[in-house]
Order: structure tokens, then C-alpha cells, then sequence
């Protein structure tokens, strides 16, 4: 049986405190625009909840006009959302809210909590979060992803490390999603992405970490059957405490790029390491040795 909209798409309007952009209106080609502009979005209407109770609003609005719901933090990763058409996009970013229990190592953050906003909240406190190497994308959809980070080897995914998820599921409701409650549905979540619901604040673990060895290694594109030869086999015995990868870059012209890189095509070993400086070095002599 097919269930009839009550309302139309103008309806929305007075949600999120008038934060609600349809086709036509002046800002709703700014708010319909993801990260990555190579994917084109055109939904039905674009929300920015500013709170778990607006979200509950939009997705109740959104049943019953008839449409269906697609959370949306930064828009890294949002060509899989598909055909928006018929879709209220909800955008997150107004949920950035991110507290800190030093004691319990901790932390809960909204939906719309970049990793930036993460790191620098911790990082006063001598911990850090299995964070990612951008410092702009999204905590949530990264975590529900699984997030492999630069500290992977020694302390698995950043999905692991999730201690709650709070979100409202497709009937309207704001579920907290833990070991005990909703275990099923917290099982789930973690690596099974963001089909399950809108993800409106998360709660995971930090760890002790004040320092690392951090940063690149770069060759020209030239040189990188050579250096991926030596990774290749210094990867396979390196200790869980090393954490990187291999890549190959065509960086554009433009000047915000350093003058040496510029307009080149890279071979690249990036990553970190949890020793000190003495044992981090031991570990990347063979890769040094290949004069970067």
C-alpha cells in the first residue's frame, strides 16, 4: 500500500529556524554543493539542523511530504548518495559541538564535527583520536566508513574505537546505539556506513598520544617503480608502530602548492610513526637511503 504525502516540499520552510533551502530560493545552489564538486547534487530541498529534536523535525517533515533523507556532513565522499531527486539533503554542519572527559579519554561530538575541531580539543590534554589525514573531513561519515588512520597498525579502524552512536532512525526516532542499548543496531554502524539512520552525535575512545613521527617522503614520478620495490618489501617487515602508504600524485599549478612540487607528478610514502625520533629514523633508513 502506497501511504499519500500530507504536506508538500513548501512545508519544510519553517524548519530549522527557516535553515532550509529549495530549487529556486538564492542560496540553495551554495547549500546543495558537496566537497567534491566533480558530483553534482540536485535534491528536493537542503536542511541544516542545528540540533538532534531539528533533525527529528526534517525526517518527520520529509515523511510526510513523501521524501526520503540523506545525511550529509562535508560531501567528501558523496557521490554514493546517488540521484538526490525526491531527497531532503540534510547537511550537518551546524552540529559541531565537541566535549572532552580528559579522565574517562573520551569524547562526544556532533554530527557535523570536522576532525580538526577533534584534534585540537584533545590535544591539551596529551590524547588523541584515530583520526584521518585530512583535517577537514567529517568525524561521522569517516567513522561509519571504518576510518583507517595514520595510527591504524597499532590501534585499529576509528569504527573500533566507538563507544555510542545517537541518531534518529527512518521512523522518526532518536535512538542512543551502545553495548547495551541497540546492540544490534551499534554493531552495525560500525563499518556498515550511514544507511542505518541520521547520525546526530558520536562518543569514542582517546588515546595517549602527545607525539609521533609524522610527514612524507616525495621522489619524482620517475623514480617510483624503485621506490616501490624497497616499500614493498620494508612495509611487510615493518612494526605495527608504522602506520603508511604508497601513492602516486599529479599535483596542479597552482601557487598555494610549494614551487618544488608544483605541476609534478610525485611518488609519495606518507604516514606516522609511535616512536621517538631516534627509533623512527632507525625504522625509515631504508627508505631515506633512496635519497627523497
Amino acid at each position: 500500500m502506497t501511504t499519500q504525502p500530507t504536506m508538500s516540499v513548501e512545508g519544510l520552510r519553517h524548519l530549522c529556524g527557516g535553515a532550509v533551502h529549495l530549487p529556486g530560493d538564492p542560496g540553495y545552489d551554495a547549500a546543495r554543493m558537496p566537497w567534491n564538486v566533480a558530483v553534482q547534487q540536485h535534491p528536493a530541498a537542503v536542511a541544516y539542523p542545528a540540533s538532534a529534536e531539528e533533525v527529528v523535525e526534517v525526517v518527520e517533515a520529509a515523511i510526510a511530504a513523501g521524501l526520503r533523507v540523506a545525511a550529509q556532513g562535508t560531501g567528501h565522499n558523496a557521490g554514493p548518495l546517488g540521484d538526490l531527486a525526491g531527497t531532503v539533503l540534510l547537511r550537518t554542519s551546524a552540529m559541531r559541538e565537541v566535549t572532552v572527559d580528559p579522565a574517562a579519554r573520551t569524547a562526544r561530538v556532533g554530527a557535523g564535527a570536522l576532525w580538526i575541531d577533534v584534534v585540537e580539543a584533545v590535544a591539551p590534554y596529551g590524547l588523541a583520536a584515530l583520526h584521518g589525514s585530512s583535517p577537514d573531513v567529517g568525524v561521522v561519515g569517516y567513522s561509519l566508513g571504518g576510518g583507517i588512520g595514520w595510527y591504524a597498525r597499532s590501534l585499529g579502524m576509528a569504527t573500533n574505537s566507538l563507544t555510542a552512536v545517537e541518531l534518529v532512525t527512518a521512523d522518526g526516532r532518536l535512538v542512543r546505539a551502545d553495548a547495551e542499548n541497540e546492540p544490534e543496531l551499534f554493531w552495525a554502524l560500525r563499518g556498515g556506513g550511514g544507511n542505518f539512520g541520521v547520525v546526530t552525535a558520536m562518543e569514542f575512545r582517546l588515546y595517549p598520544i602527545e607525539t609521533a613521527y609524522a610527514g612524507m617522503l616525495v621522489w619524482d614520478r620517475k623514480d617510483a617503480e624503485k621506490v616501490l620495490r624497497v616499500y614493498a618489501r620494508w612495509a611487510a617487515a615493518a612494526p605495527d608502530s608504522v602506520t603508511a602508504s604508497f601513492r602516486i600524485l599529479q599535483l596542479p599549478p597552482f601557487e598555494e602548492i610549494p614551487a618544488p612540487v608544483r605541476g609534478r607528478q610525485l611518488a609519495m610514502v606518507n604516514g606516522a610513526v609511535l616512536a621517538d625520533d631516534t627509533e623512527a629514523e632507525a625504522l625509515l633508513a631504508d627508505l631515506r637511503a633512496l635519497e627523497p
